[in-house]
């Protein structure tokens, strides 16, 4: 009896560990990203799968932590459950959310209904109409259709009330 008491002790604590990711593989058509995690000096698993919440992707760097858990305590079959990398961490307020990376780029949910976005060198949205219900302010030019807003020309300019061509690019 102590022996199965002993074997039960032993998968139940073998059911979750925390490691550190030293790897992770391209899709390449497996359906879900792979990580090798280290867990201890005796213990590196290879080929683990990384499973996320739905429409959200990540490809954690090396180093960071891995919570994973084992199926029935065997170690040969667990799944990454959730990472987090403590080098690339930002402040935020009680109730804050952040989608960020290592290089600094994120979407920053903040408190009185604001959302920053930081990219460092550009921003691109891909659709084909963008609406919105207030105005829209530019520190720097606006370039629409090849036209500058700051720099652009008119033709037909003339003294009086008369109006201008339209903005030459």
């Amino acid at each position: 009896m102590s022996g199965t008491i002993d074997r039960l002790a032993g998968r139940l604590l073998s059911l979750i560990g925390f490691g550190r990711i030293t790897a992770t593989t391209a899709l390449a058509g497996k359906g879900l990203r792979r990580a090798q995690i280290r867990f201890d000096d005796a213990e590196t698993r290879d080929e683990t799968p990384l499973v996320g919440q739905y429409g959200f992707s990540s490809r954690p760097l090396p180093g960071a932590d891995a919570i994973t858990v084992f199926v029935s305590g065997n170690r040969a079959k667990g799944i990454v459950i959730a990472t987090n990398d403590a080098r690339y961490q930002i402040d935020l307020a009680p109730g804050e959310l952040a989608v960020h990376t290592d290089e600094g780029d994120m979407i920053h949910f903040r408190r009185g209904g604001i959302i920053a976005v930081k990219a460092a060198t550009q921003l691109s949205i891909d659709t084909p109409l963008v609406t919105t219900t207030g105005r829209i302010e530019a520190a720097g030019d606006v370039v629409g259709a090849g036209v500058s807003l700051k720099q652009h020309l008119h033709s037909g300019v003339r003294t009086g009330g008369e109006i201008s061509g339209p903005p030459q690019p």
